[in-house]
């Protein structure tokens, strides 16, 4: 079966040079921000991300020949081989060399059975209530579990792992270690089933997120306002953990429920 890629209009684009637009004084703009050109590559990151996030293309599936697709996307074999590489290291395929290679699209769970789980439980009546809930019986308690414990090394671990996130976020308005960032703070507890727990209490998170629309690549202006809030939601824990603030802890998971509640609540005024 064939699909064909959203198609980026050919032409000479801006390699990600800041411009400033100018605008008449009668428009009373109070503050005019830089705006950022996209590359090709990143454009092209989202247009092959919305055919796997839609369903078009599902766990298995091979993408078209990447000569195929820099025609179809109208870019180089240069940028397409970028944007192929971005969405590898973002775990969304991967690519096989040789022959009868190509990029694979790979499930952005690791572990299967907690996806099959995870979505069994969200067939049902779950709310976003229900997962911050769960979220604060099971998390917090983690976390101040993993305070009283935690080393340097591990503040500059998880410090490297946050800028990680970071710099994904700056390039794609969104990052999937967002997702994982407590996964990796339940790994410090050294205990395999609290890693477990939390990383399916997350996989729960993260598809019930995407379903609202919040995506990891090329969200819109709603969801990238609560990925940024993600951002600070895990340099606050961090900060927390370092100076071994309980109460800091709290203040993080309160912020991150807020910028949820806000977010359905702009959506669902949306489609009214």
């Amino acid at each position: 079966m064939k699909f064909k890629l959203l198609l980026i209009t050919p032409g000479k684009l801006d390699r990600g040079r800041r411009k400033t637009i100018v605008l008449p004084t009668e428009k009373r703009m109070h503050e005019l921000k830089s705006i950022k050109i996209k590359k090709a590559s990143e454009r092209a990151v989202e247009a092959i991300w919305e055919l796997i996030n839609s369903g078009t293309y599902s766990p298995g599936d091979k993408l078209p020949p990447e000569r195929q697709m820099s025609q179809q996307l109208g870019i180089s074999m240069t940028s397409l081989r970028e944007a192929l590489q971005t969405l590898e290291s973002y775990g969304h395929i991967k690519k096989i060399r040789g022959k009868g290679g190509g990029s694979i699209i790979l499930d952005v769970s690791e572990n299967s059975n907690l996806k099959a789980a995870s979505k069994q439980l969200l067939l049902g009546p779950l709310s976003i209530n229900d997962i911050n809930k769960a979220l604060r019986m099971f998390l917090i308690p983690m976390y101040l579990d993993v305070m009283a414990e935690v080393t340097d090394r591990d503040i500059r671990d998880l410090k490297a792992f946050a800028a990680k996130q970071e710099q994904d976020f700056d390039s794609h308005r969104g990052s999937i270690l967002g997702w994982k960032f407590d996964v990796e703070v339940a790994k410090l507890s050294g205990n395999p089933i609290i890693e477990t727990i939390t990383e399916y209490i997350m996989l729960i998170l993260m598809q019930k997120e995407l379903a609202l629309g919040i995506d990891d690549i090329g969200a819109d202006d709603e969801a990238y306002e609560y990925n940024r809030q993600v951002t600070v939601y895990i340099k606050t824990l961090i900060d927390a953990l370092e100076k071994k603030d309980e109460k800091l802890v709290e203040t993080a998971f309160e912020q991150m429920e807020q910028s949820l509640e806000k977010f359905i609540s702009r959506e669902k005024s949306v489609q009214k």
